[in-house]
């Protein structure tokens, strides 16, 4: 890259095709890679959508989307076809008939280009056809693509990480590591119009639709700086201004800086939406730099964060009381080994009160429950998008979030390990959806009977009939009901001053002013065709939740009626269904099945010695239980920090038990 902006500035290029990326956006700061494309005489930019490059290139040719499109790929002696999965929704051009038509090819049909590849490959094996190349989906190719061995050594002197670790021993307040890292959500900005990646919460910070510089509490203070303060960071002459985030275990005097914010031109959802920190990114720190300072502007940014909405603390890390109820239980491997049930005795008494009412009968053939081994769990928020795509799950955007209005039916729970917020911790990640407890305390307190048990243990929703008193949420210890304050489906409301969102704008009834509306007639018709058609599009002021995916349940059930020829479902042999967040899981952490079947997945991992019950003390028998993570740390490393054999620890994202606060403004 830096080649070509070498060439570029002597007026070497006459034409410049410029096919995917976007480096107008994302090249490094010192290339001005913006405002070296005019230089050529003309540029060409195949691309999904306009973004900043497609404003400074000549042409704009719509790209296809991958799921489009045709291609190959090949690694280490194999290839394999890339076929689309849909029909073009806009037309478009893809990249290999593009490159075709550039290249004067008579026939550019991609699947000719593709069929073409694979006839001309060497060394391919003569027996594969390519009907048969299509239908296994791989074919052997030689060596052709092997990568030769990579050999590295040092390039003399001190390398970065010499340098960066000698430069760290002298790093203050004035004088800042910075790190920059892609956006757990957004990436480096590819995603930044997907608004399912925009509200899903950072794993850690919390923080949606919006990226901070991500600084220690020590720093913090030092530095005179609360969550939203607007600082001024300078690094090698260059500067921004972005806000401030305070969160423990960064390393002090250290700045982590997520790319892929401060989109100028790329769509309704990704612009002005957070800060650009590619102004400070050049060749020579692409990844980490150090002599950085900031100076606080006085200026506040509102944060929408999702840390405080469901917790009983006022901090980050607060007293023990959240580990001392077992919500999150943690042990080592010298524990496990030496008792193998610890789990059980980190839980408070079980409870002794006689329950309130009888139960309902489950005398359903199948029984669902589910089990989640946090020792697996990564917090990647997989299973948070997963649920959302399947279920209808609305966006609501940036003012409704610090409203605590989001609508995730799951999410991410966060707590820290360690006494003090300056000091050495560890995080625990814990997914929190519906319980589907048996003795559900959302059940009695429902004035329309709404909120039910059916024979097969599940917790479910009636929507016809809920008329929005939110007793359920208020009832719920867990804190998982979402209520629609809005009809989020006829447009998600988003009322910042900045690049407000075309399209027709109007009265709300409910709110006394005008908002923009994001989605025109023409989109309304690609809303719809994202929506998933086996689940009910819920409308305002209706209660919703995890039903664990009872869309996909019913599915199974009636596939195995018919296919036994039966009047009544029959069991759901295992394998043959999976949750949303279960099928999306990348490190099988969630296990969704049938508790009917003593040989099912989830009825062994129940019996483990980690399974634990969240807040079990309330005699809520949850359906969903919890396996204990057990941490095998290096001796050398471990501190104190690590949660000890009784369990206790801090937290820094729970739940409220009872109805002591609630998710809604009315319980507060």
């Amino acid at each position: 890259l830096g080649e070509l902006a070498d060439r570029l500035g002597k007026g070497e290029i006459d034409t410049l095709l410029i096919v995917g990326g976007n480096p107008a956006y994302d090249a490094p700061a010192d290339l001005d890679f913006a405002g070296l494309v005019g230089k050529a005489k003309t540029s060409i930019r195949l691309a999904l959508h306009e973004d900043e490059t497609s404003a400074v290139c000549t042409w704009h040719v719509p790209g296809l989307h991958a799921l489009e499109s045709w291609d190959v790929v090949q690694t280490n002696g194999w290839i394999s076809p890339v076929q689309p999965m849909i029909q073009p929704l806009f037309g478009g051009m893809g990249k290999l008939e593009l490159l075709g038509r550039l290249g004067g090819m008579s026939a550019v049909d991609e699947m000719a280009v593709c069929e073409r590849c694979f006839q001309t490959l060497p060394n391919r094996d003569p027996k594969t056809t390519w009907r048969t190349f299509l239908h296994e989906g791989v074919a052997r190719a030689g060596q052709v693509s092997a990568f030769p061995d990579a050999v590295v050594s040092p390039a003399g002197g001190l390398g970065l990480v010499e340098a960066i670790a000698g430069a760290k021993a002298d790093l203050s307040a004035g004088n800042l590591e910075i790190r920059f890292t892609p956006d757990a959500s957004v990436f480096d900005g590819r995603f930044a119009n997907n608004g399912w990646m925009q509200e899903c919460p950072d794993p850690l910070t919390k923080l949606t639709w919006d990226n901070a510089a991500i600084v220690s509490p020590r720093t913090a203070r030092e530095l005179g700086l609360s969550l939203g303060d607007v600082v001024k960071l300078e690094l090698n002459g260059l500067s921004i201004e972005i806000a401030v985030m305070a969160m423990p275990g960064v390393a002090d005097f250290s700045v982590t800086l997520p790319l892929g914010y401060g989109r100028k031109k790329g769509g309704p959802l990704a612009e002005g939406m957070g800060f650009d920190v590619y102004p400070l990114r050049t060749t020579a720190a692409m990844g980490l730099a150090v002599g950085g300072k900031a100076t606080k502007t006085g200026k506040v940014y509102p944060l929408a964060t999702t840390q405080e909405h469901w917790t009983i603390a006022e901090h980050h890390i607060v007293d023990e009381q959240v580990a001392k109820r077992g919500i999150v239980r943690e042990g080592t491997v010298a524990e496990y080994k030496a008792e193998p049930g610890f789990v059980e005795r980190m839980g408070v008494e079980k409870p002794t009160s006689l329950p309130i009412y009888t139960p309902p009968a489950l005398n359903g053939v199948n029984q669902w429950g589910m089990a989640v081994d946090l020792n697996t769990c990564t917090g990647c928020n997989g299973c948070v998008v997963a649920c959302q795509a399947e279920n209808n799950v609305p966006i609501v955007g940036k003012d409704e979030v610090i409203r605590g209005r989001e609508m995730h039916w799951l999410r991410i729970d966060r707590y820290f390990h360690g006494a003090d917020p300056e000091g050495e911790v560890t995080a625990a990640l814990e997914p929190m959806m519906c319980q589907h407890c048996e003795m559900a305390p959302c059940e009695p307190v429902c004035p329309v009977n709404a909120t039910v048990h059916d024979q097969e243990g599940l917790n479910g929703m009636v929507y016809n009939r809920c008329i929005g008193t939110r007793y359920c949420s208020n009832n719920c210890p867990y804190k998982v009901r979402r209520f629609n304050f809005f009809d989020w489906n006829k447009g998600t409301i988003r009322e910042s001053g900045r690049a407000p969102f075309d399209g027709e704008i109007g009265p709300d009834p409910m709110r006394g002013f005008s908002t923009p509306q994001i989605f025109q007639p023409p989109m309304q018709e690609l809303l719809r065709m994202q929506k998933n058609p086996d689940v009910t599009v819920r409308m305002r002021g209706v209660m919703e939740k995890c039903t664990f995916c009872v869309q996909r349940i019913k599915h199974a059930e009636v596939a195995v009626k018919v296919a036994a020829g039966q009047s009544t479902p029959g069991i759901v042999p295992e394998g043959m269904l999976q949750s949303a967040c279960q099928q999306a899981c990348p490190t099988g952490a969630i296990v969704f099945g049938n508790l009917a079947d003593p040989e099912s997945a989830v009825s062994k991992l129940k019996k483990s010695p980690r399974n634990y019950e969240v807040l079990g003390n309330l005699n809520t028998k949850p359906r969903t239980t919890y396996l204990a993570r057990i941490r095998n740390e290096n001796p050398a490393l471990a501190s104190s920090s690590s949660v000890d054999s009784a369990g206790h620890g801090s937290e820094g994202h729970g739940m409220a038990e009872g109805g002591s606060a609630g998710h809604e403004e009315g319980g507060r």
